[in-house]
């Protein structure tokens, strides 16, 4: 039964059920204290989807403040800009390569030792 729409107040959740969330949030069996666990997704990889999102508003922005130039400006501060960009986005690829390598390493110290 899903939601009546439109008739009284709207209700603080909705009474269908949310197939993701019935599952436990992680894939991962539950492990007892102490006992290490294979993280394999990255833990910041919102981050760097919002800072390359701010790169690319901080280019834009900078676009648009191409037409309040003198018309002799604007070529030197376009490639200026591209640069910038460019620069930052390379910056933010190799901060990214890095953890992900380290977390790959930490995955192979954290791995048992093989038996025999």
């Amino acid at each position: 039964m899903g939601n009546n729409r439109g008739t009284g107040p709207a209700t603080s959740a909705s009474p269908d059920s949310s197939a993701p969330y019935n599952r436990s949030r992680s894939s991962r069996p539950d492990t007892a204290p102490g006992e290490a666990t294979l993280d394999l997704e990255p833990e910041n990889a919102g981050e760097f989807e919002a800072a390359e999102r701010e790169i690319e508003a901080d280019f834009r922005r900078r676009i648009a403040g191409l037409r309040r130039m003198p018309r002799r400006d604007r070529p030197h501060a376009l490639r200026t800009a591209r640069e910038q960009r460019q620069l930052a986005l390379l910056a933010l690829h190799e901060r990214r390569a890095r953890d992900r390598h380290a977390r790959f390493l930490r995955r192979r110290l954290l791995k048992p030792a093989p038996q025999g």
